[in-house]
């Protein structure tokens, strides 16, 4: 179960995957979180990325539904606390650069190195975290690929205009939130007294 810091975690780790991993050829591109914003000036604003960037957006954020359902969860001290909700994280991977081939080939490398890392253990996760222990050591997240149809890709893309670049979209699967809320729990009802007669004063 990973805490509420666990989405900015996940976007932080694909940020720090493919920084860290970019070849000579690349050294000049950084890896970037996106805003909406910044496809209004064409990446103009965009902090360091005058030659071109890679840049992860999380355009949107659902609850899984496969795992709805969880159990509570039980603290170190017993506690029982109210289960965890489920989230998928859905991002757009885009690439830009003034030379079309060079930012076709930006792309085939960043694709490439997203789908060799698909999950992303625990320790990973934690070196990116903003703050420490975010995900236990038993806890992965799954990061698949998942194309947009027609209809949904030029929806998107609608919003994001006027600045149209290549890109693909994946899914980080059923992240977990968890919840510092106590799961009150009671005994079962054995008497009902209804207090028929008497006047409230």
């Amino acid at each position: 179960m990973a805490g509420t810091e666990a989405i900015a975690t996940v976007s932080k780790t694909l940020r720090g995957l493919l920084e860290e991993a970019r070849p000579a050829a690349f050294s000049e591109q950084p890896v970037v979180l996106l805003r909406p914003v910044d496809f209004d000036n064409g990446y103009k604003d965009v902090a360091g990325a005058s030659k071109g960037a890679f840049g992860l957006l999380l355009h949107r954020v659902t609850i899984n539904t496969a795992r709805r359902s969880l159990p509570p969860r039980t603290a170190p001290d017993g506690t029982r606390l109210r289960p965890s909700l489920p989230v998928d994280l859905h991002y757009l991977l885009v690439v830009w650069h003034s030379d079309a081939e060079f930012s076709q080939m930006m792309l085939g490398w960043a694709m490439r190195q997203i789908e060799d890392a698909q999950l992303l253990p625990a320790h990973l996760l934690n070196h990116y975290a903003p703050v420490a222990g975010v995900f236990p050591e038993n806890e992965g997240i799954e990061v698949v690929c998942d194309p947009l149809a027609i209809a949904d890709w030029l929806a998107l893309w609608d919003k994001l205009k006027p600045h149209l670049v290549i890109g693909m979209s994946y899914v980080a699967r059923a992240v977990l939130l968890d919840s510092d809320a106590p799961l009150h729990s009671y005994g079962p009802v054995l008497e009902r007294v209804l207090p028929l007669g008497e006047v409230a004063r």
